[in-house]
């Protein structure tokens, strides 16, 4: 199962951007990404690593350009950044 992340720590519109995968792709799951709140204690293997983020209004945020792109090179869009991890992964 491949696990898409949205990290909503700059922007918290989730909600349609989910709505519309999972329109497309009903099977899809989701993982938030970037916390660094107390929460983060929940994960228990560690940092969740999803096959894709979305990082809303991330485009001039360095620490999350340096989180995200070893997943894959960042796509900007507007504001946002869907970083892909490579085919075959």
């Amino acid at each position: 199962m491949r696990q898409r992340g949205p990290d909503v720590s700059e922007n918290q519109l989730e909600y349609p951007f989910q709505a519309l995968l999972r329109e497309r792709i009903p099977s899809v799951r989701f993982v938030h990404t970037g916390v660094e709140n107390a929460s983060a204690r929940y994960y228990p293997d560690g940092p969740p690593r999803p096959c894709a983020v979305l990082c809303l209004d991330c485009i001039a945020n360095r620490k999350k350009l340096e989180l995200y792109t070893p997943i894959g090179e960042p796509i900007a869009i507007g504001r946002f950044l869907l970083f892909l991890a490579a085919t075959g992964r």
